[in-house]
């Protein structure tokens, strides 16, 4: 459990305390306004879990949520664009904090249709294999053939980098 001042009606006692009737409201707007995705970088390598609901015209809602869950973050006004399908400002609530999004997912879970739960599982899981992978790129070299010792390159690697560098970006005469 989270400790917090705040004087928000979810706090009871220092504690985050949502009733049953809180938890189903926040599942039920993460059902038709949210999404829960793993987002992959341009090269594939890196990544991070995303949880987002965008709403129009007002924050408040998405602040109840904030409070309810006990964290991430509500920002905006972002709009209105020319082009837009709505031409209201939005606003966003986000969290890319993994233990928050695990927590909101196991709260929120017998709340949820089985379309989201599997959206939230397929997440978490790209999550934890992600991790995983850092894992075991980080107990091999660059090229993931030599065991690491320490930071950087191994020695057989770094022999062959400078001699294909050698070869292809030093002149013959060493210039």
């Amino acid at each position: 459990m989270q400790i917090c001042t705040s004087t928000s009606n979810y706090w009871r006692n220092g504690l985050l305390m949502p009733t049953d009737g809180d938890i189903g409201w926040c599942a039920g707007l993460f059902e038709g306004e949210g999404t829960v995705v793993w987002i992959y970088t341009n090269d594939g390598t890196q990544g991070h879990l995303e949880f987002k609901i965008n709403q129009a015209d007002s924050p408040e809602i998405l602040n109840r949520f904030k409070d309810i869950m006990g964290g991430g973050s509500v920002t905006g006004p972002y709009g209105p664009y020319k082009n837009s399908a709505t031409k209201r400002p939005m606003y966003v609530y986000q969290s890319f904090q993994v233990p928050l999004i695990r927590a909101m997912f196991k709260v929120m879970r017998d709340n949820l249709s089985v379309r989201r739960i599997i959206q939230f599982e397929l997440a978490l899981e790209r999550s934890a294999e992600h991790q995983r992978d850092l894992v075991e790129r980080n107990k091999t070299c660059r090229a993931g053939t030599h065991p690491k010792n320490g930071p950087g390159t191994c020695f057989p690697c770094k022999q062959e980098y400078h001699k294909t560098y050698n070869k292809t970006y030093v002149r013959k005469d060493g210039r």
